[in-house]
């Protein structure tokens, strides 16, 4: 599974790449020109590869969890997070890929 996110205002893009040889086991890469998202990749290359059971299904929390603790200030609202998270359901197959959207426009 491939996942390019373009974030927005910061004008970073983002690459996400997810892999599971047993659907449940999956390891996350990340690739940025944001310094904030680099951080994250190298805090997701310590983790190793998640058990999506465990974080979807029993509260976990290692992947969300990590990316609280890493995207501070202005990033809490990164897109990335939740990229990485779809990434890592549908690489365990529990999720269909699909587009994601997040349009902003003034009232």
């Amino acid at each position: 599974m491939k996942v390019k996110v373009e974030a927005g205002v910061c004008g970073f893009q983002s690459q996400i790449t997810a892999q599971s040889d047993d659907q449940q086991m999956v390891t996350l890469k990340l690739a940025s020109g944001c310094e904030k998202i680099r951080g994250l990749a190298a805090g997701l290359a310590e983790l190793g590869p998640l058990d999506v059971y465990a974080e979807v299904f029993d509260g976990k929390d290692s992947l969300l969890g990590l990316c609280r603790q890493q995207l501070t200030t202005c990033c809490a609202g990164c897109a990335v997070p939740v990229a990485l998270y779809k990434a890592m359901q549908v690489a365990a197959n529990l999720a269909l890929p699909a587009t994601v959207t997040i349009s902003m426009s003034e009232l």
